[in-house]
């Protein structure tokens, strides 16, 4: 008999919090309040991006979470489209290649998906999620580049024999042979012959 993963005490409190924040505070005076000191940190942290962090130690069931949030998040902006509290677009950022790869679990199209193996939607739902637009990337693509200037040449070189390099045909002279890369080092030089 497998044992299953259903969500866990932790997990359940890190999702009602979220779900609280976005649909209940608002209701209640001290809610706003607490609305007000969130909007007042994220301002002076980074304006026009509101963000919300949930704090769980590792192994306490993060992809979880993410899933239930996910599965949330998308069942209610499906079936309320005019909404402005609920979206069906997510981007998952991971510390590192390993970890995004796990994280194909929150994919709705993934074999092993959360959402069926740890029961996270009734069946009924399932559909609504399906249409959950997710990237999973890693913090890899959002780095600084370093720039630095390329003499023509030394671009032309970088950039190889694709579209543009110096191998490309536009780029060769016309009395150069053609030659792929399997003909370099194979062929005999005219003067040594």
């Amino acid at each position: 008999m497998r044992f299953r993963d259903y969500p866990v005490a932790g997990e359940v409190e890190a999702v009602e919090t979220a779900i609280w924040l976005t649909e209940v505070a608002g209701l209640s005076k001290n809610g706003q309040r607490v609305l007000d000191h969130l909007a007042a940190a994220n301002r002076d942290a980074n304006p026009e991006l509101m963000r919300l962090a949930l704090k769980l130690a590792t192994g306490a069931g993060k992809t979880t979470v993410m899933a239930m949030i996910i599965a949330w998040q998308t069942v209610n902006a499906v079936r309320h489209p005019t909404s402005k509290q609920f979206t069906r677009g997510f981007l998952v950022c991971a510390p590192g290649l390993t970890i995004k790869d796990r994280l194909r679990v929150l994919q709705p199209n993934d074999p092993d998906r959360y959402y069926v193996s740890r029961e996270l939607v009734p069946g009924d739902m399932f559909e609504d999620v399906n249409r959950a637009k997710i990237v999973i990337t890693n913090y890899h693509p959002f780095q600084l580049r370093e720039r630095i200037e390329l003499s023509k040449g030394g671009r032309h070189l970088l950039q190889g024999r694709g579209r543009g390099g110096a191998g490309h045909p536009r780029n060769r002279r016309p009395d150069a042979p053609a030659r792929d890369a399997s003909s370099y080092g194979h062929e005999e030089h005219p003067r040594h012959q």
